[in-house]
């Protein structure tokens, strides 16, 4: 132990240490909320992403069709849906966007939780890095400050990264499916029932 010259990160939370870890280990990369103006930027990541990742375990003929406008008016759509709608970014100084993270408060279905998670991806070359972690562990946090209790995610059963939810803490809730184009995929519902532990 030193003494300090000048003003010092103050770390008195997990998500202090977190932020510490953002500006040593990925100087580069910011974390900030997204806006509408973000939508094009989210989506292109998003169709970089799910063509990688899910080579092989989706149609290849849909994800070809894959368009940032499709994807920006999905996302617009969601936008507009939800009045609770948020968007968390990462954001690369030379990339642009290069993960993100969007929620609401959920409408009724079979599970109950407070929140949705509907889309969660970073570029396949930021993965696997410890990124995720943090984006998801902030994402958690932040819900908790708006007052959600709990949250739930689906992700395809075939999803190769999808033990990822298991280690953040998620419990399978329930196997359900996911239409794509004229098929239907098996998917896992994952669940954090008490964010008050995030």
């Amino acid at each position: 132990m030193v003494e300090s010259v000048g003003t010092s990160i103050g770390v008195d939370t997990a998500d202090d240490f977190d932020s510490v870890r953002l500006k040593i280990e990925f100087p580069k990369i910011t974390f900030r909320q997204g806006t509408v103006e973000d939508i094009p930027g989210i989506s292109d990541a998003y169709i970089r992403t799910v063509r990688v990742s899910y080579a092989g375990v989706l149609p290849a003929d849909y994800l070809d069709s894959l368009s940032v406008d499709g994807r920006t008016q999905v996302f617009t759509d969601r936008r507009n849906k939800h009045d609770s709608y948020r968007l968390l970014i990462a954001e690369d100084e030379l990339e642009g966007v290069v993960g993100f993270i969007d929620y609401a408060y959920k409408e009724s279905d079979n599970f109950d939780h407070d929140g949705r998670i509907f889309s969660f991806y970073f570029l396949p070359e930021f993965q696997r890095q410890g990124l995720g972690g943090l984006l998801f562990r902030k994402c958690l946090r932040r819900m908790r400050g708006e007052c959600y209790r709990s949250v739930c995610l689906d992700t395809f059963e075939a999803n190769p990264l999808r033990t990822f939810y298991e280690k953040m803490g998620g419990r399978f809730v329930a196997a359900d499916e996911h239409g794509v184009g004229d098929r239907f995929f098996p998917t896992v519902v994952y669940g954090w029932d008490d964010l008050s532990n995030v």
